[in-house]
């Protein structure tokens, strides 16, 4: 893989442009990541001890011993349970929830001032779920860190997001707060994945509503609205020009509110 074209910019500097060294003294110790899938994400012949260990060590001056107390702390913090006992033990003698909150305290033990989480309760059931987010929650206010969280769950998304921002095809179509993008979406995409949340009464009468056509290729993006080979909404001028973002109640890209 390689990146064509666009910049990162973090701190006010394009961190492409970084060489690998300086790179490294971003990515960890300035901007963390818990990934989808916590037992892809940590090695299966390593004890979790020695990975934080060898992490801690990487990011932070402090010898072996030292590293294996604060690690010992980061377990705690996360809610492992005898921590002391478990730091030899290896990734398969715990649950899956479990191996979440140890990537979520490798992640802390970088100390980033931007964690990025990407789907971190995909895999995992409601309850430890909701765990995990109210940890993560925790750790925020606690650490002062910020978080920027990728989640196909609108519910997640309603009940732990400062602001929201809807992609399709890798751009941006909609931003704005969560009581903006919920009480009003303007975009036709928005307003579907909104349409498409189960309404928990037996009793409610609702047709799904369920969009014509099918996902483009990224690999073969079409040209104009990426949105427009399935929006009900769809007009000449959507097959040809990209949209403009114009501030209504949120932040919209959409010929429907800037006709031409």
């Amino acid at each position: 893989g390689f990146i064509d074209q666009g910049q990162i910019i973090w701190n006010g500097e394009n961190i492409l442009s970084y060489s690998k060294q300086q790179m490294k003294q971003v990515l960890g110790s300035q901007i963390g990541m818990i990934f989808q899938n916590p037992l892809a994400a940590l090695n299966p012949v390593y004890t979790i001890g020695n990975q934080m260990v060898e992490t801690i060590c990487l990011h932070q001056n402090v010898s072996k011993d030292q590293a294996k107390n604060i690690a010992i702390e980061l377990l705690e913090k996360v809610k492992i349970a005898d921590a002391k006992k478990r730091f030899d033990d290896y990734p398969h003698q715990f649950s899956l929830g479990m191996c979440q909150r140890i990537m979520v305290a490798l992640t802390l033990s970088m100390n980033p001032s931007l964690l990025i989480a990407d789907e971190p309760t995909a895999s995992l059931d409601v309850t430890i779920q909701a765990q995990i987010l109210s940890l993560i929650d925790e750790l925020k206010d606690d650490l002062g860190m910020s978080i920027l969280l990728i989640s196909h769950d609108l519910g997640v998304i309603a009940q732990h997001c400062d602001y929201i921002l809807v992609m399709y095809l890798g751009k941006i179509i909609e931003e704005g707060t969560p009581e903006a993008i919920f009480s009003n979406p303007l975009h036709p995409y928005t307003k579907a994945l909104i349409d498409s949340i189960p309404i928990p009464d037996p009793n409610a009468k609702t047709e799904p509503q369920i969009l014509d056509g099918e996902l483009p290729s990224p690999l073969n993006i079409p040209k104009g609205c990426r949105f427009h080979t399935r929006c009900p909404h769809v007009m000449d001028i959507c097959h040809e020009q990209q949209p403009p973002v114009v501030s209504k109640s949120s932040e919209v890209a959409c010929w429907l509110y800037e006709k031409p």
